[in-house]
């Protein structure tokens, strides 16, 4: 993306996405170059996020959000361009102060050990405090909120083998939140859910943009984004993605382009709007 094509999208996603929480963003990328064993899976890339705002990556399975989203954790070196959480840049942070900024969560598979929600839950402590340290009355207490928050006190002391696929994404958010991280950042929560479980994930997500809270999500669904995006990254093809305001990107002809078949909007009987494919 050119520089002014950045700063026309940031004009749009100012006007459409109303007026930022806080002067400065909480996330601020600049010409990020990203992807595994040194090969860019994208030109350039520039956005940023306000706190109380949902960013979501959308795009078809294998498209690079699982890569962007670790290369914003650190987890996966960038290969160009700068990254800045509450304007530090990224590469001069250390682990505590990363783990204060940010929290991942995604899908894990079926743990068969008796690891119980609790116990994964108070994981997400460890960043808060020495690794050998025995948990204080404060780490508990915010474990209690994490799983209060997430409607999963009465699973505390169930094992995590014996816990449905949605319990077990609830879980593994619970832990993130426990982080008392300022972003929260999930990759496809929502995956392999059915629609109950859907639907009260992406409840949970909006509960946790209240206050100053950030959220950065991946999902290949665009109907997940129209449900809770604010601002979007979509992929499209040429390596191209574009940022900007959920209402901007959020278009059948958009996401036509993106995911190389012919999208439709529908509007419910209720009024609500989403997207399927032609029938």
């Amino acid at each position: 993306m050119s520089k002014a094509q950045s700063e026309s999208v940031s004009a749009q996603a100012l006007s459409q996405c109303g007026s930022p929480k806080s002067a400065a963003p909480l996330l601020q990328v600049e010409s990020l170059s990203f992807g595994p064993a040194g090969q860019a899976l994208a030109e350039p890339l520039s956005f940023t996020l306000e706190r109380g705002r949902c960013l979501v990556l959308l795009g078809p399975n294998g498209a690079g959000k699982t890569s962007l989203m670790r290369t914003l954790m650190g987890a996966l070196p960038a290969l160009g361009g700068s990254i800045r959480w509450d304007g530090r840049v990224l590469t001069g942070m250390t682990d505590r102060e990363r783990a204060s900024m940010m929290a991942f969560a995604a899908p894990r598979p079926v743990d068969e050990s008796a690891f119980t929600v609790e116990h994964l839950t108070l994981l997400g402590r460890v960043a808060a405090r020495s690794v050998w340290a025995r948990a204080t009355a404060a780490d508990h207490e915010r474990v209690a909120e994490a799983l209060a928050l997430l409607g999963l006190e009465q699973l505390r002391n169930r094992a995590l083998a014996q816990l449905s696929d949605g319990e077990r994404q609830l879980a593994q958010i619970a832990r993130a939140l426990a982080q008392d991280a300022q972003a929260l950042i999930l990759d496809e929560p929502a995956a392999s859910l059915d629609l109950a479980r859907q639907a009260s994930i992406l409840a949970t997500v909006r509960k946790l943009l209240e206050g100053e809270r950030a959220v950065v999500l991946s999902t290949h669904d665009p109907n997940h984004a129209l449900a809770i995006a604010d601002q979007v990254l979509l992929w499209e093809p040429e390596r191209l993605i574009k940022w900007g305001p959920a209402s901007h990107l959020l278009q059948a002809v958009t996401l036509s382009a993106a995911y190389g078949v012919e999208v439709r909007r529908y509007c419910a009987d209720d009024g609500a709007i989403l997207f399927g494919l032609r029938s």
